[in-house]
């Protein structure tokens, strides 16, 4: 359906809001395809009508990509304030005598009818990152096409979030833009856009870890009573969850396939200490929305973020994902290493004789510990939009898992709990 872009006309100098400005419009050849994806074509029409005659120098049809960012944070006599724009992606249509005659002047009464076609690319020109950064990994990922991001423009100091949970003081924007010139001034007689979604497809990044390690997450001695009575050392320890993939559908929302999370529990007691009571697990989803002035040299994480940073922010949502009851998870005794050599000594027929333990060797030889594991199910909402995790010059977004899991010692009457992150990305893998 074809309609004048008001917000479009309504942005023109006042000078231009006369009869002696053109008409036009962006008409979209596929309008309810609501999210471009890598290597789909964007296609349409720019439309012009005039109320009388203007002579028509040339006509820029262009698919721009920009990010902007603003900070509100100040220190001391340092301005608070802080913008940054960067236009990352600039398409130009080519211009042919078939499809585009040399209007020298516009005529009322006509309608002009130009056509378009763009290709969403998987990447941005080297020369629009240019600065500085760690590795090639951090390179690679800046001149990845980053996903649309927020919304219109709003007051940096509104804190209201988008559907991706995006802060309005940052964005990514893509759009058609159309631009005509008169030969009388340099400045456009009109300029206008029609704003886009696009989703390029993504793949696990290089900083990946390797799924089959484990890696620690968390350590913790856990004591009780008002003399805070030691009982032992809980240790916490998971392999990286496989990404999270997002696929979009054709109302324009992102669909997610599950994944899980495990966790692999040690207890290493004091004396005859039995293990904890596991009772709960909490699962909330973590979102980070890195952006700043200045641009990343690394991947961004909290650490960067100071309290006397001033070009740097980050903005942070968690949603609730699920609530597991813990209780019947049963923990698994390990031999101790008393037992591993009486065990030893039986079945070798010529044991060392000359090796005789001391009583503390021994008493330390009888400490066991115990292990446990939980499979935590990772299932995001289908009615919630989500982008995939992407990092580039100045905005970056990335996830995590916030696990809770509350347990109680055996002699304990109140119970406690241990909290962890957990790293997960997301990836777009197109169109269902």
């Amino acid at each position: 359906m074809l309609c004048p872009n008001l917000c479009g006309m309504a942005s023109l100098p006042e000078r231009a809001l006369t009869s002696a400005t053109p008409n036009v419009w962006i008409e979209l050849a596929n309008p309810k395809e609501n999210i471009y994806t890598t290597s789909d074509e964007v296609r349409g029409y720019i439309k012009i009508e005039v109320e009388r005659e203007i002579p028509l120098e040339k006509i820029d049809i262009t698919l721009e990509g920009t990010s902007s960012t603003s900070l509100s944070r100040a220190i001391a006599f340092v301005p608070g304030r802080r913008e940054s724009y960067q236009k990352f992606l600039q398409l130009r249509q080519p211009t042919n005598e078939l499809d585009y005659p040399k209007i020298q002047i516009l005529l009322p009464g006509q309608q002009y009818q130009l056509p378009f076609t763009f290709v969403i690319p998987e990447q941005i020109l080297p020369q629009c990152c240019t600065h500085e950064t760690r590795n090639a990994g951090v390179k690679n990922a800046h001149l990845r096409l980053p996903p649309t991001l927020g919304t219109g423009p709003t007051p940096f100091w509104n804190l209201r979030s988008t559907p991706d949970d995006s802060p309005e003081m940052c964005r990514i924007q893509y759009g058609v833009r159309v631009q005509m010139y008169g030969k009388s001034s340099p400045e456009p007689i009109s300029d206008l856009s029609q704003d886009i979604r696009v989703m390029p497809t993504t793949t696990q990044s290089e900083k990946a870890y390797d799924p089959s390690v484990l890696y620690m997450l968390k350590e913790q001695a856990l004591t009780s009573g008002l003399g805070r009575r030691e009982h032992g050392n809980l240790e916490i320890s998971a392999t990286k969850p496989t990404p999270i993939n997002l696929q979009s559908s054709n109302t324009g929302s992102t669909n997610s396939s599950p994944t899980a999370l495990q966790l692999h529990l040690r207890f290493d007691p004091l004396k005859n200490e039995l293990p904890p009571r596991l009772s709960s697990l909490k699962c909330n989803l973590n979102t980070s929305t890195f952006y700043a002035t200045v641009p990343w040299e690394n991947y961004p994480t909290q650490n960067d973020i100071t309290p006397l940073q001033v070009d740097r922010e980050v903005y942070e949502k968690s949603m609730s994902l699920s609530s597991l009851d813990l209780s019947s998870v049963k923990w698994e005794k390990l031999p101790s290493f008393s037992t591993i050599y009486q065990e030893k000594l039986k079945s070798d027929d010529e044991s060392d004789a000359s090796f005789i333990p001391s009583e503390e060797q021994i008493e330390s030889w009888d400490q066991c510990s115990y292990t446990a594991t939980v499979t935590v199910p990772v299932i995001l909402p289908n009615k919630k939009d989500f982008l995939p995790t992407f990092h580039s010059c100045s905005i970056s977004r990335s996830y995590a898992l916030d696990i809770s899991l509350g347990h109680r010692t055996s002699s304990g009457l109140c119970g406690s709990s241990t909290s962890l992150n957990v790293p997960v990305e997301m990836v777009y893998s197109g169109k269902q």
